[in-house]
């Protein structure tokens, strides 16, 4: 009979123990690919934000959007990723309600995205200090703009060059 309790007693703690666990909601690889860094983020929906940052572009005589997506590590850092080119107003509006669809329609997403990775020093060098992620807390951007390529769900992907799909590895065009 002892031994029968002692059972109890260790399933229970095994429950408990793997019940306690909290499962990773952020996953970064990086590959060196012909003279440049890809990197892919396996990453939960609810720790990404997107933004069209309105920049004043005078010199130009336009003025310009730059479509920026901010997500949340595990260990609350901000990795910044920026799209490679400015866009008018419309054209970033859309970027953001594409990119939308992918992040309500499953709880987890992949993106990939280029350039070094490098933490942020000091002097800035980022095109926003402190990202809020509503319930997940206000957190300051810690390393230095990415360049987006792509973003997918288990079943759509979307990025700004469709060629670039093929470049990121375990990325598939759909």
């Amino acid at each position: 009979m002892l031994s029968l309790r002692n059972k109890i007693l260790l399933a229970f703690f095994c429950i408990f123990a793997f019940a306690c666990q909290s499962t990773k909601k952020f996953h970064i690889k990086t590959f060196h690919i012909e003279n440049q860094e890809l990197h892919t983020i396996e990453v939960a929906s609810n720790r990404v934000k997107q933004e069209c940052l309105f920049l004043d572009a005078e010199a130009e005589n336009k003025w310009r959007h730059q479509f920026l997506i901010f997500v949340l590590s595990d260990n609350n850092q901000v990795f910044e990723i920026a799209h490679s080119i400015n866009m008018d107003k419309e054209s970033c509006m859309e970027q953001i309600t594409k990119i939308e669809k992918i992040l309500k329609s499953e709880p987890d997403i992949k993106l990939c995205v280029r350039d070094n990775l490098k933490k942020k020093d000091s002097t800035g060098g980022s095109w926003e200090e402190k990202v809020d992620f509503a319930s997940l807390g206000i957190h300051q951007v810690g390393y230095d703009s990415l360049t987006f390529d792509t973003i997918c769900n288990s079943k759509k992907c979307y990025g700004d060059n469709s060629a670039w799909t093929y470049t990121c590895p375990g990325f598939a065009k759909q």
